[in-house]
């Protein structure tokens, strides 16, 4: 997969950027460090932020059906330092990351409020995908069960 593709503040470009300044043990310490430093409740492992790193290399990108961008802003939870959604750019209205599948996501040009950790902006926008599942496919298989069930529902 070509970073070029990207935006040059997409969550790909920033993940290749940033594992092209330290060897892969360090990568991972320090984005270990920034998840537990910007959410009180998401403690991964260095071993599971490095299998959901290639999980999500592993998605093939598409081009969301409106153009978004994922916002990251200071939070107003009190166990969380950063937080992060989509704002579509037609509307304003603002969404939450948790079921956008990855694949979507991939395009969509990073925007810090202000001059963010750069490690701290992965690990929340990490945080935030990885909530319903490790991989897209399971994301997926989530969001069909959901909407079986509010049909189920509807019928």
């Amino acid at each position: 997969m070509s970073r070029d593709k990207y935006h040059k503040f997409a969550l790909p470009k920033i993940l290749y950027d940033l594992k092209q300044g330290y060897p892969n043990n360090i990568f991972l310490r320090k984005l270990q460090g920034a998840a537990q430093s910007t959410t009180k409740t998401w403690r991964p492992t260095q071993y599971y932020l490095n299998m959901l790193i290639e999980n999500l290399e592993k998605v093939e990108p598409s081009e969301p059906e409106e153009k978004s961008k994922i916002v990251v802003h200071e939070s107003s939870e009190p166990d969380r330092k950063l937080d992060c959604y989509i704002l579509t750019e037609d509307s304003s209205d603002k969404y939450s990351l948790e079921l956008v599948p990855w694949s979507e996501i991939m395009y969509m040009p990073v925007v810090p409020t202000k001059p963010f950790d750069l490690f701290e902006i992965v690990a929340i926008i990490l945080c935030e995908i990885s909530f319903w599942g490790d991989t897209e496919q399971e994301l997926l298989e989530l969001i069909d069960t959901m909407k079986e069930q509010l049909n189920d529902r509807n019928s």
